[in-house]
Formats: structure tokens, C-alpha cells, sequence
């Protein structure tokens, strides 16, 4: 009963860890940017409002018209 069991576990193990060895760091930190950059197209200002610790503070951002990396 035992052996089923635990050869069904080291073989989600393998899997999982042949899949996370897939792509690299550099590779999941490009496409999480990209995906970032896709959602953020259409939008040239926005504000955001965040609290830390009890201290809320409000932050306004803009697209710098300059930035040669946006779509």
C-alpha cells in the first residue's frame, strides 16, 4: 500500500520540478514585464493608493513620454 503511494509522489515531484526548470528567472521577470506593459498600453497617468503600517499615502504616476521600451 505504502509503495504505490510513494512512487506516485516522487513522481508529482519530478514533474513539478521539470516544470519549473522550464524557464529561467530572466525568463518568467521578461513576461511578467511584458504582461505589466500589455495591461498598462492605453494608460497615461493613473494614482495609487497604498497603506503601509497604518499610513496611507497616495502616489500618481505617469507614462514618461520619453520611455522608448513602451508599446
Amino acid at each position: 500500500m505504502r509503495a504505490p503511494r510513494t512512487a506516485a509522489l516522487c513522481a508529482m515531484i519530478y514533474s513539478l520540478t521539470a516544470a519549473a526548470a522550464a524557464q529561467t528567472p530572466a525568463e518568467i521577470f521578461q513576461k511578467m514585464d511584458s504582461d505589466r506593459r500589455a495591461r498598462l498600453a492605453g494608460i497615461d497617468e493613473y494614482s495609487q493608493m497604498t497603506t503601509t503600517l497604518g499610513m496611507c499615502t497616495l502616489e500618481h504616476f505617469e507614462k514618461d513620454p520619453l520611455d522608448r521600451r513602451a508599446p
